[in-house]
């Protein structure tokens, strides 16, 4: 094999920076499409956590949670839901959502009288700015709701835990859902 002189090695290095430079850009795609997709952190569950921590400091014990980190191409807003029970009736469980969500630097707020099946509802949608850099500007939605007589029978999205007593128990149900904004 005939070795290149040196003229003929310096017409191949633009062909050589080329096929670096290409390559190169390839890597960098392939990594923005790897970190975007499949990154399983949630800042929705991340958000959520403090006040998760507060909520357990006073009793309650997570049932079951679900949550969607807004990186596929289906959605792209993080959000988390979880289902919580308490000790006691509505009124305790009401006390002990608005103390730790105080605790965690929320201010909700009832936003509706309880419905037919006296379920109770809050919500804060503007004390939390989302601190994502990656998320736009925007405020955490914080939503809650707490069960009374109704009777919360699960859906295919959370869990089958059920309520069946229809709020005659010892026990009462508090739903928790966080969603951030969307991705830039």
């Amino acid at each position: 094999m005939a070795q290149l002189n040196r003229n003929e090695k310096l017409l191949l290095w633009p062909r050589k920076k080329w096929l670096v430079l290409v390559a190169g850009l390839v890597v960098v795609i392939l990594a923005l499409i790897v970190t975007q997709f499949f990154d399983n952190s949630n800042y929705a569950k991340e958000t959520a956590k403090t006040f998760e921590h507060n909520l357990t400091l006073k009793g309650a014990a997570k049932l079951c949670s679900t949550e969607d980190s807004g990186r596929g191409l289906d959605n792209r807003r993080p959000w988390y839901h979880a289902l919580y029970k308490v000790a006691g009736n509505k009124d305790i469980a009401s006390q002990i959502l608005l103390d730790a969500a105080k605790q965690s630097g929320f201010t909700l707020k009832s936003i509706a009288p309880p419905n037919p099946e006296d379920n109770v509802f809050y919500e804060d949608r503007a004390s939390v700015q989302s601190s994502h850099q990656r998320l736009k500007p925007g405020n955490v939605e914080f939503l809650t709701e707490i069960y009374g007589s109704k009777i919360f029978s699960g859906d295919s999205q959370l869990c089958t835990v059920k309520n069946a007593t229809g709020g005659q128990t010892s026990e009462t149900l508090i739903d928790i859902t966080v969603n951030l904004p969307e991705y830039r």
